[in-house]
């Protein structure tokens, strides 16, 4: 009697102990009215971080899903991946010509509540004003020109006056940039509140040299430097005035139009090799870039079982996988892309496919995965992994160009890419 009692209280705290180790995982994703485009498909998938999926959840276009695990889930982090599937038929005749994949992972993370929205302008112009330039060319023949918003480029010979430039969207502002043939240094111009239909008469010997500076770089890299002016960010008044600039010599010239905009937005590309590096700031004029050694090393590529060692913190990392076939026979092309975000506290476990996915696709092998790059990003103005997390996912749709760097208003971003295919 006394034995059947100690093992009916040791089975019941056995139980007890099971249940006691369970949790309950509940993550409440808001999707974005127009997240999917045209025919896609979307599904939402939680897994732990031994790749078991806890739960997957077919989405559309603003739901709001409540994602609660379906097997045992023992606490801790855990990967969100959400998934995009483009299926296209050009014709009714044949059979499907192309089949993409597009997955995303957010991996340990430990946040209940994410929202994959975009915080767009509160409203747009009914129409976008025009102005004109005759530009009357007293000082020499014109060798290129940047206008307003237009970012057209042309030779002197190719000029015709009056030239169209499109304003920014609600100011009368022009903006002009020229080159002259027998000048090193650019010319500017600048005229607010134009009203729309404006012409403006203007001698090219008028025009202001725009002080030309320069970004200093290692000198054994291909370099090139992109500059964004910027007014104001919350009425969206920027203008691209660098769209591209190469570097010689570990010099890339820099044509800051400073007195005109407030602040400036610049990223300086270094390329060397199968490495490239990316420093971008929004503030201050660059003065240089020279970069330190990529902080980590790849030493699983499997996403399976991936293997990353860093010793930088805080980063975030984004490692980007591909598969692609052509199947002649079928008419048929089959794309995987599967990017995955995290700091890496650990190997990484991709979720296995579950089938809801499987179902859809059964061609789809995470053996077939190549990976492809590894790219680290050290930002000045985000704290941590998590803090990136929450601001990657409410501004990663957001078209406008203050912010489409994804970091905050101010501040650097370093940018170190390893390519590995």
């Amino acid at each position: 009697m006394k034995t059947s009692i100690f093992l009916a209280i040791l089975t019941f705290l056995l139980i007890s102990s099971c249940k006691k180790d369970d949790e309950t995982l509940r993550v409440k994703l808001n999707i974005a009215e127009d997240y999917l485009s045209g025919n896609q498909q979307g599904w939402a998938i939680l897994s732990d971080l031994e790749g078991n999926v806890l739960t997957c959840q077919n989405f559309r276009n603003g739901d709001k899903l409540d994602l609660k695990n379906e097997i045992p889930y023992k606490g801790g982090d855990y990967h969100l991946t959400v998934v995009k599937r483009s299926l296209v038929i050009f014709n009714e005749c044949c059979d499907t010509d192309w089949d993409v994949f597009d997955f995303e992972t957010f991996a340990f993370i430990s946040s209940r509540d994410f929202s994959l929205t975009r915080q767009a302008p509160e409203s747009y112009p009914d129409f976008y004003p025009r102005a004109y330039i005759d530009l009357h060319l007293d000082n020499g023949a014109l060798e290129n020109y940047f206008a307003s918003s237009t970012l057209g480029s042309s030779g002197g010979e190719d000029w015709h006056n009056p030239k169209t430039v499109g304003m920014k969207r609600n100011s009368g502002d022009v903006y002009l940039i020229i080159k002259m043939a027998a000048e090193q240094n650019w010319r500017h111009a600048f005229f607010e509140e134009v009203a729309n239909g404006t012409t403006i008469s203007l001698n090219t010997s008028e025009m202001e040299t725009v002080p030309m500076s320069a970004v200093e770089t290692p000198s054994d890299y291909e370099s090139s430097l992109e500059i964004l002016g910027i007014r104001n960010c919350d009425k969206h008044e920027f203008l691209t005035i660098q769209s591209y600039a190469k570097g010689e010599n570990g010099v890339i010239p820099a044509r800051y139009s400073e007195g005109i905009f407030d602040r400036f937005r610049s990223k300086v590309t270094l390329r060397k090799g199968d490495e490239t590096f990316q420093f971008h700031q929004l503030g201050a004029p660059v003065d240089f870039y020279f970069p330190s050694p990529l902080g980590f090393n790849v030493e699983d590529k499997n996403i399976q079982n991936f293997k990353l060692s860093h010793n930088s913190t805080p980063t975030v990392f984004e490692a980007d996988w591909h598969f692609h076939t052509t199947e002649f026979g079928f008419d048929l092309i089959s794309e995987v892309n599967w990017k995955v975000w995290s700091d890496f506290p650990q190997d990484f476990k991709a979720p296995k496919l579950p089938t809801c996915i499987t179902d859809e696709s059964d061609w789809i092998n995470l053996d077939d995965l190549r990976l492809q790059s590894v790219t680290e990003r050290k930002y000045s103005s985000i704290a941590n992994y998590s803090d990136y997390i929450n601001f990657y996912l409410e501004n990663r749709l957001n078209p406008i160009g203050c912010f489409e760097s994804n970091f905050n208003m101010e501040g650097t971003l370093e940018v170190k890419t390893k390519w590995l295919w």
